[in-house]
């Protein structure tokens, strides 16, 4: 009987062990493409020569994709139209806000006839920091944006507010001195803050 007792154990142990023990199969996790949603998606930038005097706006995503593994960052793209550029200073008169969107676009800033877009490259994502190549007036420019990456079963979203420093630009404005203060007519750091929607 003790024996018999012994044998059973070892065989629902056996069978235990085989059915609801520790899994070592690794889940298998899938990698999921993403499309922006530019009608949805937003852009703001802030241009200054300092605090007091500095101007903002907003400008539009073209297309863009989007591939992850889980929280990891496979690939993606970006195309910024700069035909969009926007002027929306608050309390700025509006034949000036006007003239200031020419003026943002012709020779002395983005020379938007030559360049009427920006690419942007994502090359990783770890810690919160989204590392991007910007392709901009001819230049690539390679920094950390802190930005999240959030994901659901409908699609994803870009969010975050960072700084792109544009120095290594030709950009022909940013060797413009003011005359009344002898500093840099503008800082070569430009502020954007984007909240960019990707579908499935």
């Amino acid at each position: 009987m003790k024996r018999t007792s012994m044998l059973l154990f070892a065989a629902a142990a056996l069978f235990m062990v085989s059915c609801g023990g520790e899994n070592t199969e690794e889940t298998t996790v899938e990698e999921v493409s993403y499309t922006a949603d530019a009608s949805a998606s937003t852009i703001s930038w802030k241009g200054e020569e300092n605090e007091q005097h500095f101007h903002v706006g907003s400008i539009k995503l073209k297309e863009g994709s989007l591939t992850m593994k889980g929280d990891e960052l496979v690939s993606g793209s970006f195309v910024v139209d700069m035909n969009s550029i926007n002027s929306e200073t608050e309390g700025y008169p509006a034949e000036k806000l006007a003239y200031l969107n020419n003026h943002l676009m012709d020779t002395a800033f983005f020379f938007v006839a030559e360049h009427p877009e920006v690419k942007v490259d994502l090359n990783s994502y770890a810690d919160g920091k989204l590392n991007a190549t910007f392709h901009l007036l001819g230049t690539e420019i390679t920094q950390d944006a802190p930005v999240t990456i959030e994901q659901d079963e409908n699609g994803a979203v870009i969010k975050g507010k960072f700084g792109l420093d544009i120095s290594s630009t030709t950009m022909p404005y940013l060797k413009e001195v003011n005359e009344e203060t002898g500093g840099p007519a503008l800082k070569p750091e430009l502020q954007f803050e984007v909240n960019i929607v990707l579908k499935k």
